[in-house]
């Protein structure tokens, strides 16, 4: 998926092939074609990949910066406009990259004044493409003009499976396995991995070493999968060493500790974390004490919500969606909500008794 210095041949993994054998048959079929993915699935790959067989322009955000100089702040439209055309009156076939990032600033910023007049140019642009007999291929995160959308051919970069997993770390891999790399094993602990991420787990073992199933988690748990808990700030606790909460403590191990933690077993029997869990009790009696022993016990895969959301504020929802969706990321992971009668009991805050159940 991503070229090292040197390399001369583009390798696909399955994700990325699938797309790129839509994309490579719908060329032959119309002028305008879009690809989309989630951000570090390798769009600008299968771009590359089409262009190394079919020639063209490529447009990046390196020329939108280099048209955009000669150019007034806010006309960001005529930017991408002009560093397209320039490419189309050049090539049979244009390959523009990252439209996303023209279309975001110029439609999704409430301080830009121009609206939604990227439209305008990409309407001229697909305009111009068909004219001309042509072909215009433009990749995006989702975020394009409908002018373009509703009139190409598209296709998308689908999430990773095991098996792109696979053969991503494959062409990644310098140094081999002593033994054979568990990819299952890595896939089931973190099954939203992109791109970016499993190269930075590559990067790092190509270069300290030794490559194998343990320590690829091991960085993953440490470096890539993000909690919102600084641990170093959490007392330290055992589920083990509280007393008085046995029955919980059980329930606790095998609803959501074993399917987190023990990976093999997990796999054997098909376990699944349970989608909630409502531990109640009066003040003092270890529900707060749970939670410390849960975020060291899963740490990267703990997230929590407690008293300093406070609930009325500005952000309150802003901060609940940011923490819902690394925990997402990074799943299966733990949103643990302390003293969540707090938030509740609140009367202005309604609104999360229907947000939970659509976002858990």
């Amino acid at each position: 998926m991503f070229l090292r210095p040197k390399e001369v041949m583009i390798r696909l993994i399955p994700a990325q092939e699938a797309a790129y054998n839509v994309l490579k048959h719908a060329a032959g079929a119309g002028s305008l074609l879009l690809l989309t993915s989630h951000s570090g699935r390798g769009r600008t790959t299968v771009l590359r990949k089409l262009q190394e067989e079919t020639g063209g322009e490529f447009v990046t955000s390196k020329d939108f910066i280099e048209t955009s100089s000669s150019r007034h702040p806010l006309s960001l439209e005529e930017t991408l406009y002009g560093a397209v055309i320039t490419a189309l009156r050049k090539a049979e076939i244009v390959y523009v990259d990252d439209v996303d990032l023209i279309h975001d600033a110029t439609s999704s910023c409430h301080f830009y004044p121009r609206g939604h007049y990227v439209e305008t140019a990409l309407l001229e642009l697909s305009d111009a493409a068909v004219r001309e007999n042509k072909r215009l291929v433009m990749s995006t995160d989702g975020s394009v003009a409908e002018a373009f959308a509703t009139r190409s051919f598209s296709a998308s970069i689908r999430r990773y499976s095991a098996q792109d997993y696979a053969a991503l770390i494959e062409i990644l891999m310098v140094q081999k396995p002593a033994s054979g790399l568990d990819v299952e094993k890595i896939f089931r602990f973190a099954p939203k991995l992109n791109g970016h991420q499993i190269k930075g787990a590559c990067d790092w073992l190509n270069a300290h070493g030794p490559f194998s199933t343990d320590r690829f988690i091991e960085y993953l748990r440490s470096q890539r999968l993000a909690s919102n808990v600084d641990l170093g700030e959490v007392q330290e606790v055992d589920l083990r060493d509280l007393q008085g909460v046995d029955d919980v403590i059980k329930s606790l191990e095998i609803h959501i500790v074993l399917p987190l933690s023990n990976d093999a077993l997990t796999a054997e029997l098909g376990l699944r974390p349970k989608r909630g869990v409502l531990l109640y009790g009066p003040p003092g009696s270890g529900k707060t004490t749970i939670g410390r022993a849960l975020a060291h016990r899963l740490r990267g895969k703990f997230f929590l919500i407690d008293g300093t959301f406070i609930a009325g504020t500005n952000d309150f929802y802003s901060r609940i969606h940011r923490i819902f969706e690394a925990a997402k990321d990074n799943s299966p992971s733990v949103i643990f909500i302390d003293d969540a009668d707090a938030i509740f009991e609140d009367g202005e805050e309604r609104g999360l008794y229907r947000y939970l159940p659509h976002h858990a």
